[in-house]
């Protein structure tokens, strides 16, 4: 045989083992994290994501707060009339008092974790 076919089966042979080999449990648990690494790396490269966009910039107070808070929108209710309420109440009921909400509120930024795989 010529030498360039002795190469070709050789390494023919040893990516049939490596594949054989990395099929077997105790090798795949410690191989696969790498290949999914691998696979997303050139995945990158292949197809490289379009550019992030500028962040806005945040106030020392923490997240970034409106200037003027929006107005709030109340619903009117029409009035109801005798013929929803054939059988008024003899007392009137308490309506309850919604909590009014504050003009603003800024939260603490969450801690940073690392995230892994």
């Amino acid at each position: 045989m010529k030498r360039w076919q002795k190469l070709l089966n050789g390494g023919a042979a040893l990516l049939l083992a490596a594949v054989l080999l990395s099929r077997w449990e105790p090798v795949h648990r410690r191989l696969a994290w790498r290949v999914d690494l691998a696979r997303a790396y050139l995945g990158g490269v292949i197809h490289p994501a379009d550019a992030m966009p500028t962040p806005l910039p945040v106030p020392s107070t923490g997240y970034p707060v409106p200037s003027t808070p929006s107005p709030v929108r109340r619903t009117e209710y029409p009035a109801p009339t005798a013929l929803a309420t054939p059988n008024p109440p003899t007392s009137t009921p308490r309506t309850p008092t919604p909590t009014p909400l504050p003009r603003s509120i800024v939260l603490p930024p969450p801690e940073w974790e690392k995230q892994d795989w």
